[in-house]
């Protein structure tokens, strides 16, 4: 990788380019990248003959790789996947990185981390689509609700005037799940809601559970595991499950992220398929 700039930029500026640019990589491949060597070409090296020699960098988070990247089966997408669009990835990846990075970094558990146990993992992942609908989808309630309707009146090519029948407002029970009146805040379950169903569908092929009871079955978890709610003990998820309720949470995360970057939807499609279908089909040997 070469980096130019028109101006003078600080070397820390330089440094988390690189970083930035690396933790695309990692995504792609679900690896971490390591930086091995930098250098650096610069006009105060110039030789008495015109020549100039290149400066090696020492920072102090620089580590040889330890880890080979796995087949291109494991790739979520390769530089190839950008061709022709890599500009615009790019662009967007960089324009985003402040509200996606931690996104991500919360996603690259599962792969950076192998020994991290399945509970963990798992609150990670649910906090990554929480932070993800909070940062690019809504964090005000009153927007959120106006944003729904529009969704639904959009989908059904209703008008304003147009009211919801009883299919319609099953759904939006779903995205709104509000389960109590005068509450300010989004909740857990009407974020998963949202990010399920509003523009995510394809995973329902492949679900054990109901879409409702599916997303229910998250926030008791996560609810049981951070504040010990002894009464959703009989409603989580058991813990043999929890691999493959991970893998069905990586598979949503994927479908956001590589939207946000601008992935080609066949490309989005064809990958969170094969993530999900994967997922249920390891589950459905060793059950």
């Amino acid at each position: 990788m070469q980096l130019e700039y028109q101006k003078d930029v600080c070397w820390d500026d330089v440094i988390k380019d690189i970083q930035i640019v690396s933790q695309l990589l990692t995504l792609g491949i679900n690896k971490t990248i390591y930086i091995e060597e930098i250098w650096y070409l610069h006009q105060s090296n110039k030789d008495e003959r015109g020549f100039i020699s290149k400066r090696d960098v020492f920072i102090g988070d620089a580590k040889a790789g330890k880890h080979q990247a796995g087949g291109w089966m494991y790739y979520l997408f390769t530089l190839s996947d950008l061709t022709g669009n890599a500009y615009h990835c790019l662009k967007n990846w960089y324009s985003k990185y402040d509200l996606l990075g931690s996104i991500v970094e919360l996603y690259e558990t599962a792969y950076n981390y192998p020994s991290i146990s399945s509970e963990m993992l798992f609150l990670n992942l649910t906090q990554a689509l929480e932070t993800y609908h909070a940062r690019f989808v809504s964090n005000d309630l009153r927007k959120y609700i106006k944003l729904v309707d529009v969704f639904l009146r959009k989908s059904y090519k209703l008008t304003d005037d147009d009211g919801f029948d009883g299919h319609i407002l099953s759904y939006r029970q779903v995205l709104i799940a509000q389960n109590e009146e005068g509450m300010r805040s989004i909740t857990l379950k009407s974020r998963l809601g949202y990010l399920f169903l509003a523009r995510f569908e394809i995973i329902f092929e492949y679900l054990d559970y109901k879409m409702d009871e599916f997303i229910q079955k998250v926030v008791d978890t996560r609810n049981y595991y951070t504040h010990y709610s002894i009464d959703k003990k009989e409603k989580i998820f058991p813990k043999h499950q929890m691999p493959y309720v991970n893998g069905i949470l990586l598979g949503v995360l994927q479908y956001y992220i590589l939207k946000e970057i601008g992935i080609k939807d066949e490309h989005i499609k064809k990958a969170v398929r094969q993530q999900i279908a994967g997922v249920s089909h390891s589950y459905n040997a060793i059950k």
